[in-house]
């Protein structure tokens, strides 16, 4: 016969019982279910007062908490939220302290966690983040080593319309190559003038940005239509951290220069605020002594750079100790049997593939790192699903011969028309099977 287990409920009810009989003593009683005189006598008294009810557990949690939020400052906090829905704790505890100073309030946090449990937080989308750019600055020691290149903030003209300037600087001498205002932050605008600036002084060695468009791109290698540009030509492109403006400090300085001067000159539309950008600039390249270069002039230290815009981009070119993958028009490769995905701007063109240890695979474009990818986390090819799908059906039919039907073609659907039957899920048209053995269609 197996065990008789009881459980601790049961045991206290036979303590009680035992001790209404009066045969035992307490002690005794204590020894026998293995409790203390001082529990025995605490489960007598509740039994008395509460009956068998007493014998539960009891909750022990404190009865109050010298911390709790009370309940009319909870409301409170609930009532402010409700009345401007886009605020957030830190604003609603600043505006009721405001209101009210001499009542206390908690901090904000506690607030925040108030509003979770009332359900009056709304959960944000997780967007795609640009990689961080984990390289070294590069040093300025001459000219055209490194170029900044930014859009300062939009600003209204005096017809309503936004202008948008997009600006340029040599970090080494101060230069300003390009101050245009543009309508938008697009990519078809920002090529064209840096094509100009390119061909007009030549190439640099790095361009500095920070994270937003049409510099980078969200995604897994942080490409955009602008950087894969930058890469063809052999420039390396330089990236901020998120938040840190201070990072490309020259040309913010420069454009707090720019602002100033727009204030005290207000336009009414775009092409006469390019006749005061193209006048400004000449002023801060050839008339204006900057202190940070013992006051010369940018004009008098900056010099072209050696290297030309070339006439034609040449393909990119892969040592013999890599693989050679061309991109599909949806930017996979493929690779045993598997699809990885790199980057969608990159379908069609030729990258290179090297497999490094503990299953990382380097992915270069030209001469840069753009993606190392694990290579055990592949989507595996529709081709290759299927043939394992064979191979699995040829191990089911061994053992399960009802599976036939599968392997001809016949769908549980269709077996159901053939038969005159409507399906058990209720669909309304029955699958017809052709002679050319195709699955139904619904």
């Amino acid at each position: 016969m197996p065990w008789i287990e009881k459980s601790v409920m049961k045991k206290k009810h036979d303590f009680i019982k035992e001790y209404s009989s009066g045969d035992l003593a307490i002690a005794a009683l204590a020894r026998k279910y293995g409790i203390s005189r001082k529990t025995a006598y605490k489960y007598i008294g509740r039994y008395q007062i509460e009956g068998e009810a007493g014998l539960a557990e009891k909750s022990r949690a404190p009865h109050s908490h010298p911390n709790e939020t009370p309940p009319p400052i909870i409301d409170e906090i609930i009532n402010t939220k409700l009345k401007f829905g886009s605020w957030g704790p830190k604003k609603i505890i600043a505006r009721l302290r405001k209101d009210n100073p001499d009542k206390v309030y908690p901090c904000p946090s506690t607030a925040q966690y108030w509003l979770y449990r009332y359900d009056l937080v709304r959960t944000r989308k997780k967007r795609s983040q640009v990689p961080p750019y984990t390289q070294p600055f590069s040093e300025c020691n001459s000219s055209n080593d490194v170029w900044s290149i930014d859009f300062k903030g939009q600003f209204r003209m005096g017809n309503g319309k936004h202008c948008y300037p997009l600006t340029i600087e040599d970090n080494y001498s101060r230069f300003n190559l390009l101050c245009v205002g543009l309508s938008s932050p697009n990519y078809e605008d920002a090529r064209k003038w840096l094509l100009w600036a390119f061909r007009e002084y030549g190439l640099p060695k790095a361009i500095r940005s920070d994270n937003g468009t049409p510099f980078v791109a969200p995604g897994r290698t942080g490409l955009s239509q602008l950087s894969i540009w930058f890469v063809q030509l052999g420039i390396e492109q330089e990236r901020i951290d998120k938040g840190h403006p201070e990072q490309n400090g020259r040309l913010e300085r420069f454009h707090r220069t720019l602002k100033d001067y727009i204030k005290e000159h207000p336009q009414m539309e775009l092409v006469s605020q390019q006749e005061l950008f193209t006048t400004f600039r000449y002023e801060y390249n050839h008339v204006r002594p900057h202190e940070a270069i013992d006051f010369k002039t940018p004009a008098e230290l900056y010099t072209s750079s050696p290297r030309q815009y070339p006439l034609i981009i040449p393909p990119p070119e892969y040592g013999s100790d890599m693989l050679v993958r061309r991109l599909k028009p949806r930017g996979e490769i493929s690779l045993e049997w598997k699809s990885y995905y790199v980057c969608q701007l990159l379908g069609g063109e030729y990258v290179g593939l090297k497999l490094k240890g503990n299953g990382i695979m380097e992915v270069y474009y030209y001469e840069r790192n753009i993606l190392n990818l694990d290579i055990s986390k592949g989507r595996v090819h529709g081709s290759q699903k299927r043939s394992d799908y064979s191979m699995c059906l040829e191990k089911k039919l061994v053992h399960q011969p009802s599976k036939k039907g599968l392997r001809e073609g016949v769908t549980p659907l269709a077996r159901y028309a053939s038969q005159g039957v409507r399906h058990p899920r209720g669909k309304r048209k029955l699958a017809i099977i052709g002679e050319n053995k195709n699955m139904g269609k619904v």
